[in-house]
């Protein structure tokens, strides 16, 4: 989706802001109602460099991992068990950026909210290390 305009009051004049400790690389806020218009991905990230080779289905990646129904691996929900607005995703089970290969073997079927429950773990666990690693052992 190519953002050019803000979606709340029409304003050409779009920021962008580069944000840290969060799996997205910048975010585009609308300069005149400041208001959030779209997440921006790194230019240097791989997944924009190249296209994806492997265009498998939850349905290839179940049988793979020999489940019989399709569902989410860590929930165990299936399509009909989940909300309104969840969904089943395929999520690389080592991150490309992290040297995973995008190959069946490491995908997996994660509904939308387990899917955001890992990558904030992930993100705190990445942020709660790096503090401690730089000496800072205090909480919040």
């Amino acid at each position: 989706m190519n953002i050019n305009k803000c979606i709340y009051c029409g304003s050409e004049n779009l920021v962008f802001e580069k944000v840290e400790n969060t799996i997205h690389y910048g975010k585009l806020i609308c300069g005149h109602c400041k208001r959030f218009c779209k997440w921006v991905r790194n230019p240097n990230s791989k997944k924009i460099d190249s296209p994806r080779i492997n265009q498998k289905t939850i349905k290839d990646i179940c049988d793979f991992h020999n489940i019989k129904e399709e569902q989410c691996f860590f929930c165990q929900r299936n399509r009909e068990q989940l909300g309104t607005i969840e969904k089943l995703t395929i999520d690389h089970i080592i991150e490309l950026d992290k040297g995973g290969e995008d190959q069946i073997w490491n995908m997996q079927v994660l509904c939308s909210a387990c899917h955001k429950l890992k990558n904030w773990c992930r993100l705190y666990m990445n942020w709660h290390f790096k503090e401690v690693k730089n000496g800072d052992t205090k909480t919040t």
